[in-house]
């Protein structure tokens, strides 16, 4: 027999104590540039999730109106938005991070309120539309 297949030695098992430190570093270093951005990318998507509800009611409260004089209104109740004017009405779902909708009507603008979900707290913004 070879000498080398000889030799008394034990058979290393398992890491370090600094190959585990390595390691962790890395993925706390890793940790602390993904989170930022994930969290920024969230937002992102609650401020388009935020923005596709006010488009769709803008346009609900313009099918509305189109059939009459009388001014779009509308009322949010879980996760619905319900426009009505002129005896007709029109729905729009709204998404889970959306927490309350207003909207407003005069004879030269629509405007809707939305109030939605971001990291920071609840923000609020509003979206316009010409007549």
């Amino acid at each position: 027999m070879p000498p080398f297949l000889l030799m008394d030695k034990e058979p290393v098992q398992g890491f370090t104590v600094i190959e585990l430190l390595i390691v962790v570093a890395i993925i706390g270093i890793l940790a602390a540039f993904l989170v930022p951005n994930l969290i920024k990318v969230r937002d992102k998507a609650n401020h388009t999730s935020a923005q596709s509800v006010a488009r769709n009611v803008l346009t609900g409260m313009a099918a509305v109106e189109t059939s009459g004089l009388a001014l779009a209104s509308c009322s949010y109740t879980n996760n619905v938005v319900q426009i009505s004017a002129n005896n007709f009405t029109q729905k729009v779902n709204a998404s889970d991070i959306v927490n309350d909708v207003q909207c407003m009507s005069d004879s030269f603008q629509w405007k809707v309120t939305v109030s939605f979900a971001q990291s920071a707290g609840i923000k609020t913004e509003d979206f316009i539309a010409r007549k």
